[in-house]
């Protein structure tokens, strides 16, 4: 039994009131959602991306469960050590098609073999500051091939989807999740077939020369955003699919996801072992305080009812965040609160005995 020289339980009730507060804070600060970061490069038929910026579709692409496609995108990123969603296709229901990541240097693709469980293919050292990049993704029943400047780079057979460029898109972020890529988009074209080797690189050839594919080689072209309006909120559709391009006013997640579970939330990723450490230190704070005021106010088991008390915070915050464009509701950070909860109690008893 803690006996030893304690916090007055006011004290004790003030101090965790304030660390309380600085969690919900930094938990859901900023409370609305701020505008949308997308600018128009001045006398050049491109956009920026900045820190909170989203591109929509005004309706599906593909309806039908096409079971090949081909992606064309020219660009310029603005961090060789950045991540990101270039694009993301979407459908009503929830699921992920195939969407494309700028992780680091690294170009990664994932698609969706189950609810929230992506399967990831990476090719290696694409990106690099302020380096114009033209990548070209083919899809199809035989798998997936990525060129890089109209040069193959890699070919994966297993990595393939049955509709990967059906439904709704994101331009420059991720239809569950903030996952803004930052740097400028020149040209975006999507095929309804396989492009060939030949096609990918008179299509290279064309858009280095002329600003958009060759008529020759753009085989089965459905939709085509060459970004030359300069200006406004809508991004013309030059191909035959009709589907143009928004630009919201305020930035949003289309469909922003509830408690994404771990196992999707993980990245082998330097980014993501600081998240993990910053949501564990930021609750020992709060598990020592309302240790504290428990122990002092004479609970029975306050360290279980002080731990689910973490627990419980950690939850109303991330179910907050589902509303929040800016914050991403994640499991990962419920455990790792709690975790941080229970490491703020140990503290506190062992701070007690070091009294006595």
């Amino acid at each position: 039994m803690l006996t030893g020289m304690k916090l007055p339980a006011r004290t004790a009730g003030v101090l965790c009131g304030l660390s309380l507060c600085c969690i919900l804070v930094a938990g859901l600060w900023p409370f609305g959602s701020p505008s949308n970061d997308v600018t128009w490069i001045a006398d050049h038929s491109a956009v920026r991306f900045g820190r909170h910026g989203t591109i929509l579709s005004s309706s599906s692409l593909f309806s039908d469960n096409l079971g090949s496609c081909s992606v064309e995108i020219w660009l310029r990123p603005s961090f060789s050590d950045g991540s990101g969603t270039l694009l993301g296709f979407y459908n009503s229901s929830g699921a992920v098609g195939l969407s494309l990541h700028q992780s680091i240097s690294d170009l990664r693709l994932d698609r969706e073999v189950s609810r929230e469980r992506p399967a990831k293919m990476y090719v290696g050292d694409v990106f690099s500051a302020g380096k114009l990049v033209f990548l070209t993704i083919v899809s199809g029943p035989r798998g997936t091939n990525v060129y890089l400047n109209g040069s193959q780079v890699q070919q994966v057979s297993d990595f393939k989807s049955s509709s990967p460029c059906s439904g709704r898109f994101v331009v420059g972020d991720s239809p569950k999740e903030q996952d803004t890529w930052e740097g400028e988009f020149d040209g975006l074209a999507i095929y309804r077939d396989e492009l060939t080797p030949e096609q990918v690189l008179l299509n290279y050839q064309s858009w280095s020369n002329a600003g958009r594919p060759s008529e020759s080689g753009s085989g089965a072209l459905a939709a085509l955003y060459l970004f030359d309006e300069r200006g406004g909120r809508l991004i013309r559709d030059h191909g035959t699919s009709g589907v143009n391009l928004s630009i919201p006013e305020r930035y949003m997640v289309i469909q922003e996801t509830l408690y994404e579970s771990p196992w999707s939330a993980f990245q082998a990723t330097r980014g993501w072992v600081k998240d993990v450490l910053i949501n564990v230190t930021g609750f020992v704070p709060f598990g020592f305080t309302l240790s504290a005021f428990l122990w002092c106010s004479g609970w029975k088991r306050a360290d279980i009812f002080a731990v689910l008390g973490g627990l419980f915070v950690s939850l109303t915050i991330e179910g907050l965040q589902a509303y929040l464009p800016t914050r991403d509701s994640d499991l990962t950070d419920v455990l790792t609160n709690t975790l941080g909860t229970w490491f703020g109690v140990i503290l506190y008893r062992q701070w007690v005995r070091w009294l006595e």
